[in-house]
């Protein structure tokens, strides 16, 4: 027997758990950060991080983007990536 999943139903009831999730981290003194690292201005990819940032900042995620020019050397991209691994906001 098929079973028909709601995901509209599903997608909201996630989203209002992490929002949950993230207040209660707040109250502690805890922020929740989500770093986007972008490198060219491709259309396609550009929406995807404002789709991402519209997201998170619904449940309240703090967003730290990092937008390169395209013609960043694999040493700069890595040096935003070591960057954010180190960043205890994210």
């Amino acid at each position: 027997m098929a079973v028909i999943l709601d995901g509209r139903k599903f997608a909201d009831e996630l989203k209002i758990k992490i929002k949950d999730d993230v207040n209660a981290l707040s109250r502690f003194g805890l922020d929740v950060g989500l770093a986007l690292l972008q490198c060219g201005e491709n259309a396609a990819s550009r929406q995807y991080s404002l789709a991402t940032v519209k997201a998170a900042q619904k449940v309240g995620i703090k967003i730290y983007e990092h937008i390169l020019p395209e013609t960043s050397s694999l040493n700069e991209i890595l040096n935003v990536v070591h960057s954010v691994n180190s960043d205890e906001r994210i």
